[in-house]
């Protein structure tokens, strides 16, 4: 992905998670709990892809949704000792939900292809 269209991606994403952070809407739980974390791990990856290489993607992506699962073990271990405020519900939420762990896959994945069919646009046709 050109540095171009990461820039038009990751604003992309802000967008999307100020409004996950702003809707209250019909499905309000499901956008706020499944989509930011959907986001999120999108986040990541564009951020870090400035600074590491295409060939290193897929372990960036792994090492995003490593974390990420690091995330829900401490929501696990912590659960009653998380303090319930704006704060930490947008960082690192307050609660294991195996979903989570599913949105940050589906997250992840599709990053990767969005990135694949650009660099695959970049790429001479051969024949």
């Amino acid at each position: 992905m050109q540095p171009r269209n990461r820039l038009c991606y990751l604003f992309g994403t802000l967008i999307g998670a100020v409004f996950v952070l702003v809707y209250r809407g019909p499905f309000w739980q499901f956008v706020r709990g499944y989509a930011g974390d959907w986001l999120i791990v999108q986040f990541l990856y564009l951020i870090a892809r400035f600074w590491i290489g295409v060939r290193w993607r897929y372990w960036l992506a792994a090492g995003i949704f490593v974390l990420s699962i690091l995330v829900e073990v401490i929501q696990y271990l912590g659960a009653g000792i998380i303090p319930r405020n704006f704060l930490t519900e947008v960082t690192i939420g307050s609660t294991l939900d195996p979903l989570d762990i599913l949105a940050y896959a589906v997250g992840l994945v599709t990053v990767l292809l969005i990135e694949q069919v650009s660099l695959a646009r970049l790429k001479p046709h051969e024949g």
